[in-house]
Order: structure tokens, then sequence, then C-alpha cells
């Protein structure tokens, strides 16, 4: 944690702290007392008073955001791409342990992490477990040092099946999706004249096993995240409305034959998925898709050791829903609050 720019925390300060109320509800202390940029490690600590206040039993280190946070968390960041957040994406952290608060929130978070993965953001070991704490009977559960990975391996929803998949599985799976294209490809009619431009089958569920396409390279992730499908069996002459048509009939009989959602994805003019203006099928109810319309959350970073696998990291929410967006996923992390807010972990 040190090489990745965690510290300790400083437990109160020589003399008495100048504290002066920032217009945007931060508390600075005097820059002559401590520098700002060290500011996010101290904690007041004042063991005599007549309410004592001495959290060093914690042994607390504390994690800085990779910006500052937007001072209205409502607020459309300048750079989409560059959040405010932790880098969670170095060559130093795996086998990562993600802890939210409810299992909507679990699920959310698992549809970023293997887009993630599966864009090639990062391997598949980066991010271990997901925890939802409504899974755990007890809070005290997670308090009592002895008990803690118990709890967490009660109720934890382990990544690693999510990449079992096997090569002869992926080229089955392949291989009924190009039968179904072509099906509906033969039953399409004769070929219509109109716009032209690229249409793709876009899967909105990358938790089946049909993703399973990327590793015949049937399919790939686009920047934004949608899991497209090319749809070499379709006639170069079908005008892309006519495709785009098609494409749901595709959808349906996918979704009844296999289990799994899709919609037509388009871009006019273009064969490139990243290029605009794009098309697809009314997918705004897909809150796991659409998540960064939710509220950001402020999350807590907690370093344990584990039977299992060593040392872990995990990540969890203090406040408010989880909204770690699709471009990238896990980069909202801590996008709300003032400079107080800080990630802590806690030794």
């Amino acid at each position: 944690m040190f090489q990745l720019g965690a510290r300790p925390v400083i437990y109160g300060l020589s003399g008495n702290v100048n504290v002066t109320d920032m217009p945007d509800g931060a508390r600075m202390i005097a820059s002559s007392q401590l520098p700002p940029l060290a500011q996010y490690r101290h904690v007041t600590y004042n063991p005599v008073s007549p309410k004592p206040i001495d959290w060093t039993h914690e042994r607390e280190w504390r994690w800085p955001l990779r910006n500052a946070p937007a001072l209205d968390p409502n607020d459309l960041p300048p750079d989409i791409d560059n959040l405010p957040g932790l880098e969670l994406d170095g060559p130093i952290l795996n086998g990562i342990g993600a802890v939210v608060k409810t299992a909507t929130q679990a699920e959310r978070l698992i549809c970023d992490i293997l887009t993630q993965v599966d864009r090639g953001d990062v391997d598949e070991h980066r991010y271990e477990f997901v925890l939802a704490l409504v899974s755990i009977a007890s809070m005290a559960d997670i308090r009592d040092r002895e008990a803690l990975e118990d709890a967490i391996d009660a109720g934890r929803i382990d990544l690693a099946p999510y990449f079992a998949i096997s090569k002869d599985r992926a080229e089955e799976l392949s291989e009924q999706f190009r039968q179904l294209v072509k099906s509906v490809e033969e039953k399409a009619g004769p070929p219509e004249s109109g716009e032209i431009g690229g249409c793709w089958l876009w899967i909105t569920d990358n938790e089946h096993e049909m993703p399973a396409l990327l590793r015949c390279n049937f399919a790939r992730v686009t920047k934004e995240g949608n899991y497209i499908v090319e749809l070499y069996e379709y006639s170069d002459l079908r005008s892309l409305a006519q495709r785009e048509e098609m494409t749901l009939k595709l959808a349906e009989r996918l979704e009844g034959e296999h289990g799994v959602h899709a919609t037509y994805f388009s871009v006019l003019a273009s064969d490139d998925p990243n290029g605009v203006p794009f098309y697809n099928g009314d997918e705004l109810h897909n809150r796991k898709y659409y998540n960064s319309a939710m509220t950001p959350t402020i999350t807590k970073v907690v370093v344990h050791q584990s039977r299992m696998a060593g040392t872990r990291l995990s990540v969890f929410p203090i406040t408010g829903i989880s909204g770690m967006g699709k471009a990238p996923p896990l980069a909202s992390t801590a996008i709300a609050g003032t400079p107080r807010d800080r990630l802590c972990v806690r030794g």
C-alpha cells in the first residue's frame, strides 16, 4: 500500500491546531502547522480531554484520491476518462475484494469488473470476490477479527467461475450462435435498400456465458463497455434499418433459446462501433449497464489477511449507491464529498 501512495495517519499535532472552515465545507489546518497535501492524514487526538478522543487503536492508513472530487456530486466531470478515484488498475494490486452494501450493488459492480477484464483493461486475477453486507447476519461478525474471514468466505461472490468457461464450450456456443444468425438471414427475404452503416448484436448481460464468444474472436467490448457480436452471415446488400430489424429477431431467439438478453447496436455510415451517431434498442431500464446514472459514493479500503489468498484489499462504500460507471468502470470511486473525504486503510 505504501508503494501505491497510502500513508499512516498523523494522530494530533504539536500545539493548538488552527482550523479554518472553508466555503466548500472543508476544514483546513494552517499550512504552517501541516502542509495542505498532507492534511488528509490528520486525525484529531486528545486523550486527556473531558471526552477523550483517541483513535490510535485503529492504526489507520489513508490513500488519497487520484484527483480532487467535484464540489457538487451531480456535476459532470470535465474528463470522463480521468475521474477522481483510486488507482486500482496498477500492476501491483491483485486479489482485490470489493465490499458493497446491497445485492443490487454487488450485481452492478460484478458487471463492471467483468467489462474491465473482457475489454483487456485488467487481468482476471485483479478482483477476487464481491461481498454484499446484507449477506452477513451480524455486523459484529466483521468487527471481530477472528470471525472476519469466516464471514467473508460465507457471503462472498467468487469471481473465478465467471472466467472458467473452457475453449471447447466457447467454440460450441459460437457454432450455435452462428447457426442462429444464418437462420435469421435465410428468413429475412430480399435485401432492402437504404442507409448504410455497421450493425451488431449487443449482449447486455455479461454475466451470461454467451460473452465467451470473445474467445473465438466473434465478439468484442467497445470503449463504452458494449459487448457486441459480429454478424458476418448478414448480406452486405441489406440496409442498416433492415439489419437492425433482423438483429431484434435474432435477439428474441437468443433469449428464448439461451436465456441471454440482447438487442441491436448500430452506427450510421461507419463500421466503427465506437463511432457516432450510434443507435440501439431501448435499454434505459438496464441499470447494470447504465449504473453511472446512480449516485456516486465514497468508498473505504481495508487490507486484511486471508487464509486462502494472503493479503487482500477490500473496497466498500460508506454511504450512497455505488455508481461505478462504464467509462471506465471503477473510476468514479470516491467522486463525491469535500477535500476531507479520503480512503481509509485500517490495519
